[in-house]
């Protein structure tokens, strides 16, 4: 077996106390994901959580700091404000969100928050959405397997941590985290 197969059956090498986690419906109300959310129980989403733990226990010790500053929220989908903001229209197009002002933008940076004037902290933050990842960790025949929601959650946490350096989604996409 090859290091990397034997690496994704291994259980997480330490708990992550940084990832917290949220409860929220509040985007969608159509036909596929009711039906979603109805399965979302509580047992769904530590399953969902322990896989988020999994994918942050293998990821570089420098991604690792930069959660250690940068809180990591986990909701079951973005609010209805949040998708308003965002002009989208459907919870499953977005499967994470970064809050805050990049360090590229002139934000001085020191600690949890990010300055955006003198005195005027803004705290960082980034979220997932357990649905949007699910729904792009889907196959072809709408089945999700470990793999691909690990590939997905990873890709997830490196696509917002990218917004973060002041990354753009273009040049995001062109690196394949998209």
């Amino acid at each position: 077996m090859s290091r990397y197969k034997q690496e994704l059956n291994d259980p997480p090498k330490k708990s992550f106390p940084l990832v917290q986690r949220r409860h929220s419906h509040g985007g969608s109300e159509n036909n596929s994901m009711r039906q979603f959310f109805e399965a979302m129980n509580q047992r769904y989403r530590d399953i969902f959580d322990r896989q988020v733990e999994w994918v942050l226990a293998r990821l570089p010790r420098s991604i690792f700091r930069i959660l250690k500053e940068v809180p990591l929220h986990v909701e079951d989908q973005p609010s209805k404000e949040l998708m308003r903001e965002l002009k989208i229209d459907d919870a499953e197009e977005l499967c994470g969100y970064f809050c805050g002002v990049s360090y590229t933008e002139g934000g001085r940076y020191f600690g949890t928050s990010t300055y955006i004037a003198p005195g005027v902290p803004m705290s960082n933050s980034i979220t997932v959405f357990r649905q949007g990842v699910v729904a792009a960790a889907r196959d072809e025949w709408g089945k999700v397997s470990r793999d691909n929601l690990r590939q997905e959650i990873r890709i997830t946490i490196l696509h917002e941590i990218a917004h973060l350096h002041g990354i753009s989604e273009e040049e995001i996409m062109a690196l394949g985290y998209g």
